[in-house]
């Protein structure tokens, strides 16, 4: 029995639906299926039964799931305060940041500012204000000015949004597009890409009608892949694209006529930068600026 088996089997818990945990997780229903099976032989007890929706637990489920949680709550509590005792010893740079931020900026993030190693922490938008209010973070990266009072936030610059296309579809010679010549098009929408999409449609809030439909999909892959089908398009920067550590099929970045961007913003809770924080972001604001001129 390992933690990462505890921490699946509690998400389970709190969906009661393989499903649902498996899209959110973004892993297979099969291995969910499996952490279940193993568990139950471990412990030598049922802890599902199936339902109509999806399962519940029975009274053994019920008293592990209390156990477990309380288990995975000290641990993440032991880790915070190591993490914490950690980076201040070490004078450590921590940054948060939603995880499609590491596939936008990873030309961008450095591994340090002056002396200070660079710590990032990937999560969602709500969980880097949380570690912001708490201390855990320095900063973090939001593609919004946050509403929470007592933060400070800097504009680092705007990030240009591509469409991508296959490399069958009839527009992918062009070197440009409008969004006029999409509205046939379905539009994918990477789960992981939630934030910028979010900031995109409130800054364009008629974007998302000049398609046929919008479809969420659970991975930037996961939309690619559909989109070199022909089956509709993405919309991604290409910095994103190029930074792509797999092979992709066969799809082509195209700037939008009607160019499209979404503002990046470092929050912080100081108002006055420490000299690494203002390294970071003066470092942030140069690479997006040449982005922006290629």
């Amino acid at each position: 029995m390992n933690v990462k088996k505890l921490y699946y089997f509690c998400e389970i818990c709190k969906d009661m639906n393989l499903t649902y945990t498996a899209k959110r997780l973004y892993v297979t229903q099969q291995s969910l299926s499996y952490v279940i099976r193993t568990l139950e032989q471990e412990l030598k007890c049922t802890l599902f039964i199936r339902t109509a929706s999806g399962v519940d637990l029975t009274e053994e489920g019920k008293y592990f799931y209390r156990r477990c949680s309380h288990i995975l709550q000290e641990l993440d509590d032991t880790c915070q305060v190591l993490r914490q005792v950690s980076s201040e010893f070490a004078g450590n740079l921590r940054i948060s940041l939603a995880p499609c931020f590491y596939n936008m900026l990873l030309h961008a993030l450095p591994d340090s500012c002056g002396s200070s190693p660079v710590v990032y922490t990937y999560c969602s938008d709500y969980f880097c204000l949380e570690h912001l209010q708490n201390h855990q973070a320095d900063a973090t990266l939001l593609p919004y000015l946050p509403s929470e009072p007592g933060l400070s936030s800097t504009l680092l610059g705007y990030i240009p949004i591509s469409v991508i296309l296959s490399l069958n579809h009839p527009l992918v010679r062009r070197t440009s597009v409008p969004t006029s010549d999409l509205s046939q098009e379905p539009l994918f929408l990477p789960e992981q890409y939630q934030p910028i999409y979010e900031a995109l449609f409130a800054r364009y809030p008629t974007l998302p009608t000049a398609f046929s439909r919008t479809l969420s999909l659970p991975s930037p892959l996961a939309a690619i892949h559909k989109c070199a089908q022909g089956d509709g398009v993405v919309l991604m920067d290409e910095q994103a694209l190029s930074n792509c550590t797999v092979p992709l099929p066969a799809v082509r970045a195209l700037p939008m006529s009607d160019p499209l961007f979404v503002p990046l913003y470092c929050v912080s809770a100081q108002k006055q930068h420490s000299p690494p924080l203002q390294s970071f972001i003066d470092r942030i604001q140069l690479a997006l600026k040449a982005s922006q001129s290629v």
